[in-house]
């Protein structure tokens, strides 16, 4: 078995061939017991191993989701549904009769036309038959000329369409001051038995990340009181089952018609098809219709097809139709913009959001002048704060987190939120993909425009180019690597595993699996302990109250998948050690702020001491001679954390 040297004489490692020989089985006996046995004591071989394997996972996963082709089922409904829609387009899109040319005859005539040329040139050209040929063919080529333009289509593409639409409503926030998105929309559901109507009027505050709504049957408070950690909350069903549809689909419930919330849907897909065609509006101006069929046909509430209409003139979105998969037959929504403008905050009316937004002076200049940046979330590097920067308020800090939430992008990846006294909030960050960064620059697109926000996603390698750039660096120095001796009884919790499992790889599988479920709950105990710290008492006793209510939910959410994580590694231990029991410390009475944040502290302690307990049980090193995880401390300590988590997310 071959083996390399590292930087330190005294450690060898594996070579490529080895890894992948281990792999797939094919050392000789004496060889691959040697490979294991160093796999074991060497973390760096061991990580080399891992990447190999996941590559060839990723490629067969590859393989199967996307390269493999996807085939029609020979009969059923869906074999059906493509035939009728085949039918239906061959039916509108009739092959117009071709005009028929006797080719011989057009033959003789030029063949004339050239002999009386060729004898008599000036006699030809003065002609009367020269002169009629010359008049029909000028007004043949003007008519063609004509027919060509009347019925000419721009070729574009589906990205090429919902970008330009974009763009449009991205320059019209940077015209406006103080910019307010207000729509009137008129939405239906169409069903095999019934039709429902309803009249939806929706404000959206760009620069503060305020939202109210107005309808038939919705609530008549403001905003302010109202909660809209996810969807708009709406007491009309037609709305709130929208809502839920978009949300299942990763569209925006705030933006309902909006490229914006179209893309964030369509990036989703893989495979679909994509269709743009022309039409006339009923007040006889041009648009362009968006035709999207995913690959699949999805579970139910997923969208089936979606038809997104915008007008040409100004790319700017006239309608959406959805076609939605549900339990009792397709549904069909239809979303129509009856009035769709960007006004400055100064002409609505106060009553809208509750009361009179307090902003900067600066805020009062247009987003053109001000010549944002990130209009268009584009991801720029940090810059100093400028004339040119919005003051960001707390309000839309919290938005911010709410968003980089949903993009999950809060559970220890190097993303953080930022918000200078005075100045703009930051999203900064390190991810490994570009498409991790596509996402979470998709998730904040509903902050287009917004220049109290800048954000600076950047790959690993976008980091490394750049500081390669500005330092002159070429080749990073060597990272000393540490060795950890690994013997028998690596595993504290060895012997009472034995007992449970029949051989050493159930073992090593088991104690894995318990450290990466316990890193895995302490990285929303990670979260909350940011989030509680995100803002001081005074910003949360002055913050709005939707405002507070986002940071709530937020909390509570991590606080609620926290404790199912502690649940599931309580349950598991459980099994292996049957007897061992513990009571859970008494909660305190969380009255207010204060008491909540101290509540995250403490929980953040237990959390943090039981993860220490499991990883010194389960985790491979000589130094643990006994598993903590059998002690009464700490099963009394994952109950009080269990308990405590649950009264923080209630």
């Amino acid at each position: 078995m071959k083996t390399i040297k590292s930087d330190n004489a005294l450690v060898q490692h594996l070579v490529e061939d080895n890894l992948i020989s281990y792999l797939d089985g094919e050392l000789p006996r004496d060889e691959q017991e040697q490979a294991r046995a160093h796999l074991e004591s060497c973390w760096s071989c061991r990580t080399r191993l891992a990447t190999r394997q996941n590559s060839v996972e990723n490629f067969v996963r590859l393989r199967q989701e996307v390269l493999l082709p996807r085939q029609l089922p020979p009969e059923g409904p869906t074999l059906n549904l493509f035939r009728h829609r085949l039918d239906e387009h061959h039916d509108t899109h009739q092959t117009r009769p071709r005009l028929t040319v006797d080719l011989a005859r057009l033959r003789t005539t030029l063949r004339s036309f050239v002999r009386r040329f060729e004898s008599d040139r000036l006699a030809f050209l003065t002609s009367p038959t020269a002169i009629r040929t010359a008049v029909a063919i000028i007004a043949v080529a003007i008519l063609v000329l004509i027919v060509f333009r009347s019925n000419r289509v721009t070729t574009v593409s589906a990205n090429e369409l919902i970008q330009r639409a974009i763009d449009a409503q991205t320059a019209s926030l940077r015209a406006t001051a103080q910019p307010v998105i207000h729509q009137r929309l008129q939405l239906q559901r169409i069903t095999r038995t019934n039709q429902e109507t309803v009249s939806w009027e929706t404000w959206n505050d760009s620069i503060n990340a305020r939202f109210n709504e107005k309808c038939d049957d919705c609530p008549k408070e403001p905003a302010s009181k109202a909660r809209p950690d996810t969807p708009p909350s709406t007491s009309n069903s037609l709305i709130a089952d929208l809502n839920a549809v978009l949300i299942a689909n990763r569209m925006e419930a705030r933006h309902p018609l909006s490229a914006i919330s179209y893309q964030s849907w369509h990036d989703t897909l893989h495979g679909q098809q994509d269709e743009v065609s022309r039409t006339k509006l009923a007040d006889g101006s041009g648009a362009l219709i968006l035709r999207t069929l995913p690959a699949t046909p999805g579970s139910t509430g997923q969208i089936t097809e979606a038809n997104f209409v915008i007008r040409t003139n100004d790319w700017q979105p006239m309608e959406l139709r959805l076609e939605v998969k549900s339990e009792s037959g397709n549904q069909n929504y239809q979303l129509t913009a009856v009035l769709s403008e960007v006004i400055s905050l100064t002409q609505v009316d106060p009553k809208i959001f509750g009361a009179a937004s307090s902003t900067a002076s600066s805020s009062q200049r247009t987003l053109g002048e001000l010549e944002a940046r990130n209009s268009k979330l584009e991801t720029v590097l940090p810059v100093a704060p400028t004339t040119s920067t919005l003051a960001a308020s707390a309000e839309l800090e919290v938005e911010v987190l709410r968003l980089i939430h949903q993009a999950g992008a809060d559970l220890g990846e190097q993303v953080t939120v930022h918000r200078t006294a005075g100045g703009p909030v930051k999203v900064s960050g390190i991810v490994e993909t570009d498409q991790r960064k596509k996402a979470i620059v998709t998730a904040l697109r509903s902050l287009a425009g917004n220049l109290a926000v800048r954000i600076d996603i950047q790959t690993v390698a976008e980091a490394v180019a750049l500081q390669q750039s500005t330092t002159g660096r070429t080749k990073s120095s060597p990272i000393p690597e540490e060795q950890v001796a690994i013997n028998r009884e690596a595993i504290a919790a060895a012997p009472e595993l034995r007992r449970h499992f029949q051989n050493d790889d159930q073992v090593r599988e088991f104690a894995a699996r318990m450290v990466s479920q316990s890193n895995s709950a302490m990285r929303h105990v990670y979260a909350m302990k940011r989030l509680a710290g995100q803002f001081s008492l005074e910003e949360l006793r002055t913050m709005t109250p939707d405002a507070k209510n986002k940071w709530l939910a937020l909390i509570r959410s991590h606080a609620g998948a926290y404790r199912k994580e502690a649940a599931s590694i309580q349950g598991e231990l459980r099994s292996i050690y049957p007897g061992a029991s513990g009571t859970a410390a008494d909660t305190t009475e969380m009255t207010d702020d204060a008491s909540l944040v101290r509540a995250v502290n403490r929980l953040f302690e237990l959390a943090a001491n039981n993860d220490s307990a499991i990883r010194s049980s389960f985790a491979m090193s000589s130094a643990n001679k006994t598993a903590s995880v059998s002690s009464p401390h700490f099963w009394q300590s994952m109950k009080s954390a269990q308990a405590l988590a649950a009264a923080i997310s209630n």
